[in-house]
């Protein structure tokens, strides 16, 4: 049985890419009305695995004793690049405003970034 491989209809031609070339616990704001269909989260210079996480939120707390709890955690082994297709086609769509920072802690907790550079590309509309 051949396989067949189904990609999402988005195409960086329609959209732009947001490049954060050194994601960490500092959150980077996008403006509201963003929707991020594709994440390339580069994680080739960290001998750990990083979590990108993005917030329907300005300004969240991240980590501590009372974090804000992110929408999206995408988990990026160490030495790696991956690329997160987010909801298929209709992508990521927050109600009010796009907030994204890597750290080295999954889930809502943790508030230390990578020891290296993480490269962090959206592909949003």
């Amino acid at each position: 049985m051949a396989a067949t491989l189904i990609l999402p209809t988005y195409s960086p031609l329609h959209g732009s890419v947001v490049v954060i070339s050194d994601s960490d616990e500092n959150d980077m704001d996008l403006n509201a009305n963003t929707v991020i269909y594709a994440v390339e989260v580069d994680n080739r210079n960290n001998a750990a695995a990083s979590y990108t996480k993005i917030y329907d939120a300005s300004d969240p707390t991240v980590g501590g004793e009372s974090p804000d709890d992110p929408d999206v955690v995408l988990m990026t082994p160490a030495n790696s690049r991956v690329l997160h297709i987010l909801n298929g086609t209709t992508g990521y769509d927050p109600a009010t405003n796009t907030t994204v920072v890597t750290v080295t802690t999954p889930g809502s907790g943790g508030s230390t970034g990578p020891t290296s550079p993480v490269i962090v590309r959206l592909f949003i509309a």
